[in-house]
């Protein structure tokens, strides 16, 4: 039984360097991906606020074309 626990250890002893840096790679990937959702969400946020804004933008053309027909 002793044999079999120090294989059992010599092994978690030998692979641990290699999980501890899988898990450094999947924490830091984690970051990037939420650095990445933040970006989109963003992008996503301004372009709803440029497609609401087109009110005011016909708003706008519609008072240059008024202006623009009156000059004299």
């Amino acid at each position: 039984m002793g044999k079999a626990l120090y294989r059992l250890q010599d092994r978690v002893c030998r692979s641990l360097p290699e999980l501890a840096q899988h898990k450094a790679d999947m924490q830091r990937r984690e970051e990037q991906s939420q650095g990445a959702i933040y970006t989109v969400e963003y992008a996503c946020s301004a372009v709803k606020n440029l497609v609401d804004s087109s009110v005011y933008f016909h708003s706008v053309e519609g008072l240059l074309k008024q202006a623009i027909s009156i000059r004299p």
